[in-house]
């Protein structure tokens, strides 16, 4: 009788246990994920490759025109290349571990497999860049009548809107980030920045960038003017 009364206190404190983990799991669950991690660290990553981004063009316009200005935003963020890095994570994964969405593919480690999985990432990328750039150049052209980018004067452009230089080089950046910088960098959020703090500060910080970004847009579109509110000029071209 003694022994049975002590398996069954054992097995009521094993009940209890258990049930203090699955609230746990269940705790964690509660945040919107992106695979595999939180939305709000995600948001993190987004902001970071935003302002990344309005760097690069920056970098790209000094050395192409002698000057750097705003972009077109009053905050130093564009916000698409934040959207971007979301997009190609949330739909594609990684180039070594290839999604469909929420579906793995191609898991085998051969040298076949991993090749294919980085041609289908590549490939893949590429054509999203291409018809996103003829998409929104041509949709911005119609709209307000404004010409934003031109390719024109570049050798096998498709249309003025892109030019297969410019995607392969845009869809190269984007493999080795993605492969080499993204998932280390996401790792290192995750485990440094608290989930509170990374969630107010994709709320606010976020939030002020889309604003932006839909201000941008309206200016555009609306009243076909580019925002240019400061502009600074290290030399003149030609």
């Amino acid at each position: 009788m003694e022994e049975h009364e002590l398996l069954s206190q054992d097995k009521i404190s094993e009940m209890i246990h258990p049930t203090q983990e699955i609230k746990t799991v269940k705790s964690e669950k509660k945040h919107l994920m992106v695979h595999d991690y939180t939305f709000a660290h995600m948001g993190i990553m987004m902001i970071i490759a935003a302002f990344l981004g309005f760097v690069g063009e920056n970098i790209f316009r000094l050395i192409v025109d002698g000057q750097i200005d705003n972009r077109f935003m009053i905050l130093p963020f564009i916000a698409p290349y934040g959207l971007a890095i979301f997009a190609i994570y949330y739909v594609l994964g990684t180039p070594d571990k290839l999604r469909f969405f929420n579906k793995e593919v191609l898991r085998g480690d051969t040298i076949k497999d991993k090749v294919l999985s980085y041609l289908i990432y590549g490939i893949t990328v590429m054509l999203a860049v291409m018809l996103g750039e003829i998409a929104v150049g041509s949709i911005y052209e119609a709209i307000s009548g404004l010409t934003i980018w031109n390719y024109e004067n570049i050798p096998l452009h498709i249309t003025k809107f892109t030019s297969i230089p410019t995607s392969l080089a845009i869809t190269v950046i984007a493999i080795i980030l993605m492969r080499f910088i993204f998932v280390p960098c996401m790792d290192f959020i995750s485990n440094k920045i608290p989930y509170k703090v990374a969630f107010w500060i994709t709320l606010i910080l976020g939030g002020l960038i889309v604003i932006d970004c839909i201000y941008m847009m309206i200016e555009l579109l609306v009243f076909q003017d580019k925002n240019y509110y400061w502009v600074i000029k290290f030399f003149m071209k030609g």
